[in-house]
């Protein structure tokens, strides 16, 4: 069996996108399938030592890595050259009589895919990742756009035609369930990354660093100003707080803020510190340096609540952290027993929680060993043999 994983975003993109696409064409690979991942080219450099020196993985010898050039402008419009090359690829190990799982998180592919799954019903699985969700739009809190209205359509008129729909939370797939009780669903987490474990003393040693940290984009809507305003807090109880992520504009305007603030409450340096968004490598090297408790702070949202896997908490538990996070159901699908939970509205609390966990030596090391269980349970590779057993 052949795998195909085919991503619209430009390699070494800054953010998940990409990297969650290559982690899954990677899973598949290592559980033993012949795996290839598509997409677009980005800029000029070596596939092969981007894997180590960018993205922080190890080649595999069953991982192909296929990066695409843009064609024409005019081209473009009339159909993705990422798409057409990974359909001709699909095409052609079928009509060689090879088994073919294709997967994709792309909504503009799925209309393709299922004129490719009505040629070849029982060779082809045709999988579509969902990271929204669009068939039903009367939940959504925002302005309805035209372009919702597109992908209403498309997902209702497509989605049954292909092999399933694999969703990232289960409240995802509630919602598609309601709404096309025909389609095949099926829920599973984004996987995680295994680090080897650590012993009592390096976990104690973690623990003594007293730095809280938050991964991912500096938007209100992630909790990420609240944090701010407990900035006097950290300093009263010698906590560091380290925002992961963002854009330099973001950043300097999040930085006059707290200089400001800092002259109303003291003239010691407020031990809030931001790093700009950064390749996977180096994240996960600033988490195994510095970090004791991972933070996801999302506020209470239709997206937040339903529609999001959130990255930040997997990574937090592929490094074996204790987590503190927002109770919605997607988060307690991603962390079960490695985190704390409170309630969105209560952010204020978070950093009381923070300094109260560091300070419990038995309970940091019960949630970290938690957080360790449940970085084995949502495994990269598992991930994958579930989708297979799932789909075929």
């Amino acid at each position: 069996m052949k795998i195909i994983w085919a991503n619209r975003s430009e390699w070494r993109k800054p953010g998940p996108i990409v990297y969650i696409g290559l982690l899954n064409a990677l899973s598949f690979a290592q559980a033993g399938y012949q795996s290839h991942f598509f997409v677009s080219e980005g800029s000029p450099s070596d596939s092969l030592a981007d894997l180590s020196d960018f993205y922080g993985v190890e080649n595999h010898e069953k991982l192909h890595i296929h990066r695409i050039a843009k064609g024409s402008q005019l081209t473009e419009t009339l159909g993705r050259s990422i798409y057409r090359q990974a359909l001709n690829f699909a095409r052609q190990e079928l009509e060689q009589g090879e088994k073919v799982t294709f997967l994709t998180r792309e909504l503009g592919l799925i209309a393709l895919l299922s004129r490719l799954q009505k040629r070849f019903p029982d060779t082809l699985r045709t999988l579509y990742e969902a990271h929204d969700f669009h068939a039903d739009l009367s939940a959504r809190d925002h302005k309805i756009k035209f372009t919702d209205h597109r992908k209403r359509w498309t997902e209702r008129f497509f989605l049954p035609r292909l092999s399933g729909v694999l969703c990232i939370t289960p409240p995802q797939e509630a919602l598609y369930r309601q709404a096309l009780p025909k389609v095949n669903t099926h829920a599973l987490p984004l996987g995680c990354l295994e680090h080897a474990a650590l012993s009592l003393q390096e976990v104690e040693t973690r623990r003594k660093r007293r730095t809280v940290v938050y991964v991912g984009h500096l938007h209100r809507y992630k909790g990420v100003h609240d944090l701010l305003e407990q900035a006097n807090f950290f300093q009263q109880h010698q906590l560091e707080l380290h925002l992961l992520g963002g854009q330099t504009t973001q950043i300097a305007k999040l930085e006059k803020k707290l200089r400001k603030q800092q002259t109303k409450l003291s003239t010691a340096p407020l031990p809030i510190r931001f790093f700009p968004a950064m390749p996977p490598v180096q994240l996960h090297r600033h988490l195994e340096k510095y970090a004791s408790i991972g933070i996801v702070p999302l506020q209470d949202s239709y997206y937040n609540r339903a529609l999001t896997c959130p990255v930040k908490a997997l990574d937090s538990l592929s490094h074996h952290l204790p987590v503190i996070a927002s109770d919605l159901p997607t988060t307690r699908a991603v962390l079960a027993d490695a985190a704390i939970y409170l309630p969105p509205q209560d952010s204020s609390h978070f950093s009381q929680v923070a300094k109260n966990l560091i300070d419990d030596p038995q309970h940091y090391q019960e949630l970290a060993q938690n957080a360790a269980i449940r970085a084995a349970q949502l495994a990269w590779n598992k991930r994958a043999q579930a989708i297979l057993d799932w789909s075929w």
